[in-house]
C-alpha cells in the first residue's frame, strides 16, 4: 500500500462566481450537490484500496476548498472527514481547515464544524471596504466580515486564517493597512496577503483587455505589499510564505505539503493530486465527475511521471516561496549535476544581495520576496543554459 497523509477535497460550488476568479465552480445546486457528494465517497473508497494514511502519522492534514466548502451542510463535512479517516486509517487530523465564506457561517455553524473535525477555519474577507468587496462581485460586506471572524473565536477557534487580496483597481495602502489592523486585534493568527491577477477568461479579464478597467502598476503593488509585511512583522507575523503570514506555530502545515514536496491526494472535480513524482488531475467538470463515477470510471483526466528537469525546476519555484529557501545540494541531486554549477548560478544573485547563503541553503531576502517567481524561472533558465 502506498502512504499519504494529505488530503484536499474541492468542493465546486458558490452562490455567485466572484469577477476575477478562476478555480473551477458553479452555481449552488441541491440536487447536484447531492449527486456531487455520492460521487465524491465513491471516489475517496475507491482511491482508498491503492493507498494507506496509516494512524502511525502524525501531521495528517485535511483541506476543503472550493468554490465555498461552507455551503455545504456540517454533517455532510463531517460524513467525509470520517469517510477519509476510515478508509486510509488516520486516527486524527492535526489540520482540518474549512474555507468559509462570511455570509455563509454563523456562530452555531462554526460549533457544528468544530463539532465534525473542523480545527482551522480559513475565512475569505479580501477586504474590509465595501467598494472594493462589490467591484470584486462579492456577495459579503465589510460587516459580515468582521462578524464571520468573531462568530468563529465564540465558537472557540483558535487557529483562524483570513484571506486579503491587495493591488485592487481604487485601492489605497491605507486601507490595507486599515483592514490589516482590525483582523490584527482580533488576535488571529494567520493571513494570506494575495494580490489581484487577471486571470484568463474571467470578467476582469475581459474589462482589463478593453480598458474598461486600469491595473495599478507594479510600484504600486510593491509598495502595497511591503507595507503590508512590514505590519504584520511588526505584529509578530512571520512571512514563512511569500502570501502567506503566521505567528509562530500557525502556519498551514497543508500547504507547506505542498510546497515541500509532499505526496498529498486530491478529491473533487479539478483536483489536482501527487505522489512521488506522479501528477495528476480530475476532470474539470461536475457533471462529468459524477457520470464517470456512476459507471465505475476513474475521473482523472490527466496524469504525468515529472522528468528529473521538472521536478528541478517545481523545487526552485515552489521552495524559494518559502523563507527557508531550498538547499542547493539536494536542488543539485534532483537533477543529478555537480553542485558547483548551480551555486556558480547562484553567486550573481547572492553579490547583487537578492538572496542570502546560510550553510547549503540559499534565500531571497526580505525585501525580494514578491519577486520569487520571477527570481527562480531566471535560475531555472540559467542552469539549464549551464547544462546544455
Amino acid at each position: 500500500m502506498l502512504d499519504v497523509r494529505h488530503f484536499y477535497i474541492h468542493i465546486p460550488f458558490c452562490r455567485r462566481k466572484c469577477r476575477y476568479c478562476a478555480f473551477y465552480s458553479l452555481e449552488y445546486n441541491s440536487a447536484m450537490s447531492a449527486q456531487f457528494i455520492d460521487s465524491l465517497k465513491q471516489e475517496i473508497y475507491r482511491t482508498s484500496k491503492n493507498y494507506s494514511g496509516g494512524s502511525v502519522y502524525e501531521n495528517s492534514t485535511i483541506f476543503f476548498g472550493g468554490g465555498t466548502p461552507s455551503i455545504l451542510d456540517t454533517k455532510t463535512i463531517e460524513e467525509i472527514i470520517s469517510l477519509i479517516r476510515s478508509e486510509f486509517d488516520i486516527e486524527n487530523f492535526s489540520e482540518a481547515t474549512l474555507e468559509c465564506n462570511p455570509e455563509s457561517v454563523s456562530k452555531n455553524k462554526f460549533e457544528q464544524l468544530r463539532n465534525a473535525g473542523i480545527n482551522r477555519i480559513s475565512i475569505g474577507v479580501q477586504s474590509l471596504d465595501d467598494v472594493i468587496l462589490n467591484f470584486l462581485g462579492r456577495i459579503h460586506n465589510s460587516e459580515q466580515a468582521l462578524d464571520a471572524v468573531d462568530a468563529a473565536i465564540d465558537a472557540g477557534f483558535e487557529n483562524i486564517s483570513t484571506d486579503f487580496i491587495f493591488g485592487i483597481p481604487g485601492q489605497t495602502q491605507q486601507q490595507i493597512i486599515g483592514d490589516i489592523d482590525k483582523i490584527i486585534v482580533r488576535n488571529v493568527k494567520h493571513i494570506s496577503f494575495y494580490s489581484l491577477t487577471v486571470e484568463k477568461g474571467t470578467p476582469l479579464a475581459k474589462s482589463v483587455a478593453t480598458g474598461e478597467i486600469i491595473m495599478p502598476s507594479s510600484d504600486e503593488i510593491a509598495e502595497q505589499y511591503y507595507s503590508a509585511t512590514e505590519l504584520l512583522s511588526n505584529a509578530g507575523f512571520v512571512n514563512y510564505e511569500v502570501s502567506n503570514f503566521s505567528l509562530p506555530g500557525y502556519e498551514c502545515q497543508h500547504n507547506l505539503a505542498y510546497w515541500n514536496g509532499g505526496n498529498y491526494l486530491g478529491f473533487g472535480p479539478a483536483a489536482h493530486s501527487f505522489y512521488d513524482n506522479r501528477r495528476w488531475h480530475n476532470v474539470k467538470s461536475v457533471g462529468e465527475y459524477i457520470a464517470r463515477l456512476q459507471m465505475g470510471k476513474t475521473p482523472m483526466d490527466f496524469s504525468e511521471i515529472l522528468s528529473s528537469a521538472e521536478r528541478f525546476e517545481e523545487y526552485i519555484m515552489l521552495r524559494l516561496r518559502l523563507a527557508d529557501g531550498f538547499s542547493v545540494k539536494t536542488a543539485a541531486e534532483i537533477l543529478s549535476i555537480d553542485v558547483e554549477i548551480l551555486w556558480s548560478v547562484l553567486k550573481k544573485f547572492i553579490e547583487s544581495e537578492k538572496m542570502f547563503k546560510k550553510g547549503d541553503v540559499v534565500a531571497l531576502n526580505t525585501e525580494n520576496r514578491l519577486l520569487a517567481d520571477g527570481i527562480a524561472a531566471k535560475i531555472v533558465e540559467e542552469v539549464f543554459d549551464e547544462i546544455e
